[in-house]
């Protein structure tokens, strides 16, 4: 029989005992469950009329004393107790074996069992008692019930060889009853107790819950159950049942100690999971593993009743250490002692390390055996127990987890599971950590190497390379130095530039042009393109003896080069130094080369940048000059001003698309355009001519609106297959009678996709003419466009200009445009052709693209014009 089924029926059979002591002249009946199994004493049969021969140890044996109804009433009433772990009481009409119905009463409670751990919850029997009602009242014995003489002596034949203690006491609280049991309980024999008052034998229990208990069962007739735990010799936790009769009290005592301790050690399991549950969350939050060991301080050592603890990790700089991070509760010297630990230390958290097995250390017997070093650590920390559990990640030990204790540790099971359970939180912690932090890490390192390559970019020559290279890469290779090794024409000799803050200017003087056959390692690989990684000098003295005296004058210990590769030709190396050890994991190999890459691409342009120039400085001017050429001088009535301006690319050579015309049609309209051909090439330099002289014709023999003018220049333009595509702007500007006499302008436009002019008003204010431009050229012939107007008051003066004029790499074109209203406002006061030399110097050197630049004003009095 298993252990839940013993406890079950001592449950079973201390409430048959606590109704004992209720009835007298009852028969018994334990009904467990689920087995259905049904013990009845032979009092109960005889009041029932069964022969113990015909009893099988069923229900239905007795269920077929009842008649129909009346069993299926006592089915119901047992189904009922079972499910709510409540009550069964009731009278029934039985049948006996005279054939004679006898009315009996039954009286019955279900049995909640408890699981090995205290925990209830189960309904494991249910026991009762049958009383014939039939018997009338008779002697009042020891339990206070009616019971012949020969009850009578069976009741304390049943109270006498129960386990459980139980007496009686008389309203003056005088004993008059004491079992066997209750003698140990009490201290005394049943002789020497019998008659004595229980507060005089027991005056410790006066004010107590024993005696409030007891006084208030006896005032109102209520029964009572309550716990109490009795101190040595017994040491014992009792469940005391006190019922009230009329001539006193009985008392009944069920030893509940392991009951207790099994409750008290599922309660501290309960509140050890909830602290590492709670531990849990706190580790979520964890920034860093000084916050863990935080956490470790505040909570874990509390769920484990720990004294100590520490997280051990490999040390990054060197594998063959181990750093430990230890709780503030431990003393400053443990922290001092123990930061830093050789992996083959004889310590339980070094074992672990280095074997990924759990190490327990239960006593002080057991760490002077294991090593004198965790002697002296116990001497440290005051601890005498410890245990060290690997973490473990993807099936790899990422660091120890050591706890200790002042107190020697059994380490059963149950501890163990909690020990396992914390270190997998803090496992899954510092992998989150080291995730997180790799992840941090690699978009540092994407970042740094896109700023490197934005400022390889950036530079102009070899020297300046080096200069980003001392800012940028030595310091993303967390390295002292940077060496670029680059092979001069002729393969003969190399040179050597060096970063400025890593070595000796005579270093750097005496190796700053080596023969190919220089013994430095960097020099082989310039020369021969394979790379290599050395650990320190000795690796590297291995592999070129000769090395030493440039390796030990300039510091170096650990080295590695990369080739520098540029479309199949080899430039040379970059090649970094450390002044300490350093290992080349594969990520940094790569980074190195990454750099490398970087490096090479930056010299291949410089190069062929140089030889470009050089190549191209007579072609620039010779495009300069075919450019100009296509641009005609503006031309305009009196009273108009017009400038215009043309300043080719800094950093082109071909010719460009942009152009500005100005011409007078048959009709006397003065015509203004700016435009714009996509590309800059002699295509867009051919389309620009071609859009340029088509638009002059149709221009000045139509003499319609813009937006006319515009489309038959764009229908065309596909007819005679022109086929680039072009931004424009068409203006004109013809005054009627009226608003000549006043001094007044019209300005009719249509705009193609162009930037929108600028207006400079006569008092110097500034708005652009941003209305929704229309379609570019090119695209789609059959599009409709637009004409717009504005009446210019004398003395306004309007800017038409490309985007060369506005845009910057790496700025907005809107901060293009606010700068040229700022500037144009500040030079309004000027003359049309001052006003393009001013806009101009303040664009100097800087501009990227071809600008062409239309100024237009109408006259004014002298007096009228802004200064």
């Amino acid at each position: 029989m298993d252990a839940a089924r013993t406890a079950a029926q001592d449950a079973a059979r201390q409430s048959v005992s606590d109704l004992v002591l209720e009835t007298s002249g009852v028969g018994t009946f334990v009904l467990h469950l689920p087995s259905q199994e049904l013990v009845v004493d032979d009092r109960l049969l005889e009041l029932v009329g069964v022969d113990r021969a015909d009893f099988t140890g069923r229900g239905g044996d007795l269920l077929a004393r009842l008649d129909e109804d009346e069993a299926a009433a006592a089915t119901t009433a047992l189904t009922r107790a079972v499910v709510t772990a409540g009550t069964w009481s009731d009278e029934y009409s039985i049948s006996g074996r005279d054939g004679v119905r006898r009315r009996v009463a039954v009286r019955g409670r279900s049995v909640v069992g408890h699981d090995g751990d205290g925990n209830g919850g189960t309904v494991t029997a249910v026991v009762g008692v049958v009383e014939g009602r039939e018997s009338g009242p008779a002697a009042v014995g020891a339990l206070g019930a009616p019971e012949t003489q020969a009850e009578s002596a069976r009741t304390i034949q049943i109270l006498e060889t129960m386990s459980a203690a139980f007496y009686s006491l008389d309203p003056d609280w005088r004993f008059t009853y004491v079992n066997g049991p209750a003698e140990t309980l009490i201290g005394c024999t049943r002789q020497e107790a019998v008659g004595q008052v229980v507060w005089d034998l027991f005056p410790q229990a006066r004010g107590t819950v024993i005696e409030a208990t007891y006084r208030d069962a006896l005032t109102t007739g209520e029964p009572a159950v309550f716990e109490a735990y009795y101190p040595q010799p017994l040491d014992a936790w009792f469940e005391i049942r006190v019922w009230p009769r009329a001539e006193g009290l009985s008392v009944f005592f069920l030893d509940i100690t392991a009951r207790r301790a099994a409750q008290e050690a599922a309660e501290r399991s309960t509140r050890r999971l909830a602290a590492l549950g709670e531990t849990a969350l706190a580790l979520a939050d964890a920034e860093d593993i000084g916050d863990v060991v935080t956490v470790m301080t505040r909570r874990g050592l509390a769920a484990l009743d720990a004294q100590g603890s520490s997280i051990a990790v490999p040390d990054p700089a060197d594998p063959a250490y181990l750093l430990s991070y230890i709780t503030d509760n431990l003393v400053e010297d443990t922290r001092a002692d123990f930061a830093r630990l050789p992996v083959d230390a004889q310590l339980s958290v070094a074992v672990t390390a280095r074997t990924g097995q759990r190490m327990l250390l239960g006593d002080q017997a057991a760490c002077e055996a294991f090593s004198p070093h965790v002697v002296a650590a116990n001497v440290v920390t005051g601890c005498q127990a410890w245990a060290s559990l690997p973490l473990r990640a993807d099936g790899a030990v990422i660091g120890v987890l050591t706890l200790g204790w002042r107190e020697a540790q059994s380490f059963e099971e149950r501890q163990l599971e909690l020990l396992e359970t914390y270190a997998a939180q803090c496992a899954q912690t510092l992998q989150r950590l080291a995730a997180r932090e790799a992840e941090r890490a690699a978009t540092a390192q994407q970042a740094a190497l896109v700023a490197l390559a934005r400022a390889l970019g950036e530079a102009d020559s070899e020297q300046e390379v080096v200069t980003v290279l001392t800012e940028r890469a030595a310091s993303l290779l967390q390295a002292d130095g940077a060496v670029l090794c680059l092979r001069e024409a002729g393969d003969s000799h190399v040179r050597v530039l060096t970063t400025a803050d890593a070595y000796d200017q005579r270093i750097r003087d005496r190796l700053r042009r080596l023969p190919v056959d220089f013994d430095l390692p960097a020099v082989r690989t310039a020369v021969t393109g394979v790379p290599f990684f050395h650990t320190d000098r000795a690796e590297s003295l291995a592999a070129i003896p000769g090395a030493a005296r440039s390796y030990a004058a300039g510091g170096v210990e650990a080295s590695a080069a990369v080739p520098l590769h540029a479309r199949g030709h080899l430039l040379g190396c970059l090649s970094v130094t450390y002044p300490h050890p350093h290992p080349w994991p594969q990520s940094d190999r790569d980074l190195l080369a990454a750099c490398a890459t970087l490096v090479a691409q930056t010299l291949e342009r410089i190069g062929a940048r140089d030889a470009e120039r050089e190549a191209g400085a007579e072609v620039a001017r010779f495009s300069e000059t075919l450019q100009r050429s296509l641009l005609s001088g503006p031309t305009a009535p009196a009273d108009l001003q017009v400038a215009v301006r043309y300043v080719p690319a800094a950093s082109q050579v071909q010719v460009g698309g942009d152009w500005y015309d100005a011409f007078v049609t048959s009709e006397g309209t003065t015509s203004l355009v700016i435009g714009d051909v996509t590309g800059h090439d002699r295509h867009a330099a051919a389309a620009m001519a071609q859009f340029r002289n088509l638009l002059r014709g149709i221009g000045y023999a139509l003499g319609h609106p813009p937006a006319t003018i515009l489309s038959v220049l764009d229908q065309a333009a596909h007819d005679l297959g022109v086929a680039e595509m072009a931004t424009v702007v068409l203006a004109q500007v013809h005054p009627s009678p009226p608003q000549q006499a006043a001094g007044l302008r019209t300005l009719h436009w249509s705009n193609a996709g162009h930037l929108p002019p600028l207006l400079l008003a006569p008092d110097g204010t500034t708005c652009y003419l941003d209305t929704a431009p229309d379609l570019l050229m090119g695209l789609d012939p059959a599009t409709s466009r637009t004409d717009h107007e504005l009446l210019l008051a004398p003395g306004s003066t309007v800017l038409f200009f490309t985007d060369g004029l506005v845009e910057r790499r790496g700025a907005w074109l809107q901060d293009g445009l606010d700068w040229l209203a700022r500037a144009a406002a500040d030079v309004a006061h000027l003359p049309p052709e001052q006003i393009c030399d001013a806009l101009l110097a303040q664009v100097g050197d800087r501009v990227e693209d071809d600008v062409a630049l239309l100024v237009l004003r109408t006259d004014a009095e002298e007096s009228e014009r802004p200064r």
